[in-house]
C-alpha cells in the first residue's frame, strides 16, 4: 500500500464532499442549482440536496431569494480573510502598496502563485485615469500577466513545464506567449533583468510592471505590480521612474520579509 493510499483510509467522503461543492462556486460558476452542483461534483441530485442543506444550516451557503439557486455566504469571505489577514506579506505589503498607489496614480497589486494561476490578496485602486477592478481573491492566469510572469520566472524550467502542462494558451493579445516555448523565452528575460514589463499583453490598452518578493531564504513568496493605461507614461517614464519606484517597493517588502540583497 503507498502511503496516499494510506492516507485515503482516513478520508471522511460525506467532507470532501462538501468540500468538492464549495470549490465548485468558482467565478464561473458562482450562483448554481442543486442540479448545477450534483453535474459538477459527479453525485446524485439527492446527495448534492442533503449537501447543500448542510452547508446551509452552517451558514457556508446561502439561497437566492425567489429562487432555488444558492451562491456562497459571506462567512466563507470571512475564512478567507482571517487567512490572508495573518500572512506575513500581507500586513508588511499593504503601506509601501498604498504609497505607491497614491504617488504615481496607477492601480497597485499583491499577488501569489497557486500552480497556474495567480491569486490577488491585496488591491489599491488609482484615483487616475484606471481603477482597478480587480477583487480580493480573484485569480489570473500567471503565463499571461506580468506578475505571474514574474513568479513562474523563479522556477526552472521543468518547473514551469511541469505547471503548464495541459494548460490553454489563450490568445489575449498578440504579445500573449502562445506556446510553452515562447513562454520561457519570456522568462529568460525576466531572470536576466530582475523584472517583467508588459505593455499590452494581457489587454491591449493597459500596461504594467511587477517584480517579485522575496523571503529570508531568498525564494519569491509573492509579486508586486502598478497597472495603468498605455498612454499614462511615456517609453522613458516606464522604463524609469515606474519601474524604479515597483522595484524599490518589491525590496522594500522583501527586506520586511528578511530577505538580504548579496
Amino acid at each position: 500500500m503507498t502511503t496516499e493510499d494510506s492516507s485515503k483510509r482516513y478520508l471522511v467522503p460525506g467532507l470532501v464532499r462538501g468540500l468538492s461543492i464549495l470549490q465548485s462556486f468558482s467565478s464561473g460558476n458562482s450562483v448554481q442549482s442543486i442540479t448545477d452542483v450534483a453535474k459538477h461534483i459527479g453525485i446524485s441530485r439527492s446527495s448534492a440536496f442533503r449537501l447543500i442543506a448542510t452547508l446551509e444550516y452552517q451558514g457556508f451557503i446561502e439561497r437566492i431569494e425567489d429562487s432555488k439557486r444558492y451562491k456562497l455566504s459571506a462567512q466563507i469571505l470571512n475564512l478567507g480573510l482571517g487567512f490572508l489577514a495573518d500572512l506575513d506579506v500581507v500586513q508588511v505589503a499593504s503601506s509601501p502598496l498604498k504609497a505607491l498607489c497614491d504617488e504615481l496614480r496607477v492601480s497597485t497589486h499583491l499577488v501569489i502563485r497557486d500552480r497556474a494561476e495567480v491569486v490577488y490578496l491585496l488591491r489599491y485602486a488609482s484615483s487616475g485615469l484606471l481603477t482597478s477592478n480587480i477583487h480580493i481573491g480573484s485569480r489570473m492566469p500567471a503565463y499571461a500577466t506580468s506578475h505571474g510572469q514574474v513568479l513562474l520566472a523563479g522556477l526552472s524550467d521543468e518547473e514551469v513545464v511541469a505547471i503548464m502542462e495541459g494548460q490553454a494558451f489563450e490568445n489575449y493579445t498578440e504579445l500573449t506567449p502562445k506556446t510553452i516555448d515562447e513562454l520561457i523565452s519570456r522568462l529568460d528575460e525576466i531572470r536576466a533583468q530582475g523584472f517583467a514589463i508588459s505593455n499590452g499583453s494581457f489587454e491591449k490598452s493597459i500596461a504594467s510592471v511587477a517584480a517579485s518578493i522575496k523571503d529570508h531564504s531568498g525564494k519569491d513568496v509573492a509579486a508586486v505590480n502598478a497597472t495603468f493605461p498605455v498612454s499614462q507614461f511615456d517609453d522613458q517614464e516606464l522604463k524609469t521612474t515606474v519601474l524604479d519606484k515597483v522595484v524599490s517597493v518589491s525590496r522594500q517588502i522583501s527586506r520586511s520579509m528578511g530577505h538580504v540583497s548579496r
